[in-house]
Order: structure tokens, then C-alpha cells, then sequence
């Protein structure tokens, strides 16, 4: 099952010198369109920090979108799924389909300079592949 909602863009901001961008966005619940959902959700808020340059000059103070919710699998112990190695903005390696951050292998994860072949990624083995 999949739910949709309106949402308009209340401000965008850009931060100069930052990694990212802000959206902020709000339900819309006027007007007869948007009746149906509104009725059941009359408010709302989404607040996104985007790196993306090309994605958020997508967003236009004051436009609406149209935003659909559909619940995805997670990752589960045993899945086989392969460490997609990943360093967001906000600190060391993990693995980008779940999240898991490997164990200080041969430099630790939050240097700076380590890469994610120096890490001891052997407990997200044992976790996922089963």
C-alpha cells in the first residue's frame, strides 16, 4: 500500500559554505484536490538537508508536490547482501544498504584518511551473510 500527500515548499535556504542545502516543506490541505487526504491529515511538515545541488533547485518556494510513501524492505541478518561502502558528510565509513559501521580494522574508521579496504568489515560478514 502506498499513501500520497501534497506538500509546498515554505523556504528553501542555501548555506554558504556548507555541505548542504535546506528544504522545508508543509501539508497542503486546501481546496478541493487536496480534500480527500487533507480530511485525514490536515498537517504536516518535511525537512530535507540536500548535497545534491541539481536536486534542489528543484524545489520552488511555494510550488507543490505530490509525495508518495511506500514502506521498502530493510536489510535482515542472513540477507547476503555485499558491504557497499559509504562516508557521509557527518562522520566515518558504513555500509550503504544497511547501515552497519565495520569494527577499527588497521586505521580507524573515523580517520580522515581511511579507506574502507583498511577496515575490518568481518562482524557485518557474520551479521548479513549468516
Amino acid at each position: 500500500m502506498t499513501v500520497a500527500a501534497r506538500f509546498y515548499v515554505q523556504s528553501t535556504t542555501t548555506h554558504e559554505g556548507a555541505t548542504a542545502n535546506h528544504v522545508q516543506m508543509g501539508a497542503v490541505c486546501r481546496g478541493a484536490a487536496n480534500s480527500e487526504w487533507a480530511s485525514a491529515t490536515p498537517c504536516g511538515s518535511i525537512s530535507m538537508h540536500i548535497r545534491n545541488d541539481a536536486a534542489f533547485v528543484q524545489f520552488e518556494q511555494g510550488a507543490e508536490y505530490e509525495v508518495t510513501f511506500r514502506k521498502v524492505e530493510k536489510p535482515v541478518i542472513g540477507d547476503g547482501h555485499s558491504i557497499q561502502a559509504f562516508k557521509p558528510s557527518y562522520g566515518g565509513w558504513v555500509c550503504g544498504v544497511c547501515g552497519f559501521y565495520p569494527a577499527a580494522g588497521t586505521k580507524q574508521q573515523w580517520e580522515q584518511d581511511a579507506k574502507p579496504e583498511d577496515l575490518d568489515w568481518s562482524k557485518h560478514d557474520e551479521h548479513f551473510k549468516g
